[in-house]
């Protein structure tokens, strides 16, 4: 009996997790995503803005955080250096 509340305990602790952790991802990606399409409309400091929350989010892929740093350094030349950056870049 003990063994089975403790794995549904477990099983919760897994499951809350996930749920926690998801939101947390997607919004990370949804930076990049407009952080990208702002940088479709020539919204240089706007993108170099979401794509720094992406960054220092810490929840992207390896493939997806090199992609919000190229994206963030090209807006960012662009800009003439009037975009505002964190310190990670």
């Amino acid at each position: 009996m003990k063994i089975g509340v403790a794995m549904r305990r477990f099983s919760l602790a897994v499951i809350l997790s996930a749920v926690l952790w998801a939101p947390a991802q997607a919004s990370a990606r949804g930076d990049l995503k407009a952080g990208y399409d702002a940088m479709l409309r020539h919204d240089y400091e706007k993108a170099v803005a979401l794509l720094t929350s992406a960054i220092e989010s810490g929840d992207l892929s390896h493939a997806n955080l090199a992609l919000a740093y190229h994206y963030r350094g090209a807006e960012y030349l662009k800009s003439d250096g009037a975009a505002p950056l964190s310190h990670g870049l």
